[in-house]
């Protein structure tokens, strides 16, 4: 759906602008350009949020949130990204 358009977009562009963990144990590092206008209502649809602009913040808050310690962005063969914690 467009949604997930929006939101694979996102991603990728983070993806792109960051370390992808390749198990080197080094930190990752990068400068996070913020969401664009798009980026933030396909992520509020995809959150089920669409038809509440004024939770809107909180699409925008979730994509710019900072990942909690030991997280780190990885990606699959095809390019997808997840999310590992390599401490559990």
């Amino acid at each position: 759906t467009d949604h997930n358009h929006h939101f694979q977009r996102f991603y990728k562009k983070i993806m792109s602008q960051q370390h992808v963990e390749d198990d080197s144990n080094q930190e990752p590092s990068f400068k996070q350009e913020p969401p664009t206008q798009g980026d933030i209502v396909g992520y509020a649809e995809w959150l089920g949020i669409e038809n509440y602009p004024e939770l809107y913040w909180i699409a925008k808050e979730g994509l710019m949130a900072t990942l909690p310690s030991n997280w780190k962005p990885c990606k699959t063969e095809n390019d997808d990204v997840y999310y590992f914690n390599y401490e559990t």
